[in-house]
C-alpha cells in the first residue's frame, strides 16, 4: 500500500459497541487464531490521547497552557493526523475515537485525505442512554440533557503526559443525531454497523467486514475458518464480562463495570415514557434510517 494515508477509524458515539469492534478487529488482524485478550486492544489506539499532544508542548508552550480549550486544541486536529506527526510505521491503522466529525471554529475533525477508512458502530440512543448513564454514574435525565446538547464532550482519560495535569483537553462529542450525521456523511470506504446486529448477527457481520477488507484493500485473512470461530467465542459478551472480573478493564470509570448488560431493548422496562419522548422526537430522523423507530 503506498496510499499516504494511514488512519482507518472505529468510531461511535460513546457506549454503542466501539470495544466489541475493536476486539473482533484485533482479534482478526492481530492475533494468530483470532483468541480475544484484552491486551489485544493496544493495537487500535484512541485517537485523544495526551502522548499525541507532546509537539505542541514542545513548540507552541502558550498553547499547551490553554489546551483544555477546544478552540485551542482543535486547529491541531489536521496536524495530529498528518505522517509528520502520527508516528506509526505501517502504512495501515487502526484508531478508536468517540468525536464527532464536525467543524468547530473552522477546523474540521478529520476529512477524506487524512482518512483511509471507516467502520462507524450506531446503537439505538434509549439503550445508550442507560448505559451511559451508569458508565458515567449520572442521572438519567442528566445523561439525556448530554446526549441532546450539541456542544457535549468529554475529556481525555490520559493526562500524565502533561506537565499541568489540571489542564484536561476535551473531545468534542456533540448530540447523539448530529454524531451519527457527521460519521455517516464521510465519504471514504465505510461500513456502517448497527450494534444490535452486530450482538445478534456477529457472524454474518464478521463476514461482512472480512469482505469488505477484500474488496476495498486487497486485504487476504489466514485461517479464517479458525479465526472466525474463536472470535465467536471470545468475543461473546458473557466471555468478556468474565475477562473483566478476572482481570480488570481499563476503560471501566468510575469503579463501575464496563461489560454490564450488552443486550438490546433495555430502555422499554427501564426508562419513563416523557424520556422515550423526548429522543424519539429529537433523534427522529436517524432513528428511523436506522429502523429504530
Amino acid at each position: 500500500m503506498n496510499d499516504p494515508k494511514k488512519i482507518f477509524w472505529v468510531a461511535s458515539y460513546p457506549k454503542s459497541g466501539n470495544t466489541l469492534m475493536r476486539a473482533m478487529l484485533s482479534s482478526l488482524f492481530f492475533s494468530q487464531k483470532g483468541k480475544y485478550s484484552n491486551e489485544l486492544l493496544d493495537w487500535i489506539e484512541s485517537f485523544e490521547t495526551c502522548a499525541r499532544l507532546k509537539f505542541i508542548e514542545e513548540e507552541n508552550p502558550q498553547d499547551i497552557k490553554k489546551i483544555n480549550n477546544l478552540k485551542v486544541l482543535s486547529k491541531y486536529w489536521k496536524e495530529m493526523q498528518s505522517e509528520k506527526r502520527f508516528n506509526i510505521k505501517e502504512s495501515f491503522c487502526f484508531i478508536k475515537t468517540h468525536s464527532a466529525l464536525t467543524n468547530i471554529f473552522g477546523n474540521k475533525f478529520t476529512n477524506e485525505k487524512l482518512s483511509r477508512g471507516l467502520i462507524y458502530i450506531v446503537r439505538d440512543p434509549r439503550d445508550i442512554l442507560l448505559s451511559w448513564s451508569k458508565h458515567r454514574n449520572k442521572s438519567i435525565d442528566d445523561t439525556l440533557d448530554f446526549m441532546l446538547n450539541v456542544d457535549s464532550t468529554i475529556a481525555y482519560n490520559d493526562i500524565h503526559f502533561l506537565k499541568d495535569q489540571n489542564l484536561r483537553p476535551l473531545q468534542y462529542i456533540s448530540s447523539w443525531n448530529v454524531h451519527v450525521r457527521s460519521w455517516k456523511n464521510l465519504e471514504v470506504p465505510k461500513i456502517i454497523i448497527r450494534f444490535e446486529d452486530l450482538i445478534e448477527k456477529k457472524q454474518d457481520i464478521l463476514k461482512k467486514i472480512i469482505n469488505f477488507f477484500y474488496i476495498e484493500y486487497g486485504i487476504s485473512i489466514n485461517n479464517i475458518e479458525e479465526k472466525t470461530e474463536n472470535i465467536l467465542k471470545t468475543t461473546d459478551f458473557n466471555f468478556m464480562k468474565m475477562l473483566e472480573e478476572k482481570f480488570g478493564f481499563k476503560e471501566a470509570l468510575n469503579h463501575t463495570k464496563f461489560f454490564n448488560i450488552g443486550k438490546k431493548n433495555q430502555w422499554k422496562d427501564q426508562l419513563t415514557l416523557q424520556q422515550t419522548k423526548i429522543i424519539e422526537k429529537n433523534f427522529k430522523k436517524e432513528m428511523e434510517y436506522f429502523n429504530y423507530l
